[in-house]
């Protein structure tokens, strides 16, 4: 699995909706397997989003500038 990469400024568009957020709001298990699967993961982010399957929940690193 890839992992997207957000700008600060969309993560918080998506976080004000619920389409984001920290690994807090998560379950262990999920955690564990995203970072097993997505070793680029910086294992503190999420994001739901529409890929080609449909809708996704899946892991997102942000990045600043």
């Amino acid at each position: 699995m890839s992992v997207n990469i957000l700008q600060i400024d969309e993560y918080e568009a998506k976080r004000l909706h619920e389409y984001a957020g920290t690994v807090d709001s998560l379950t262990a298990e999920t955690v564990a397997r995203w970072k097993s699967s997505c070793p680029d993961w910086k294992g503190l982010h999420w994001q739901m989003g529409l890929g080609e399957d449909g809708t996704y929940l899946g892991p997102v690193n942000v990045v600043t500038g």
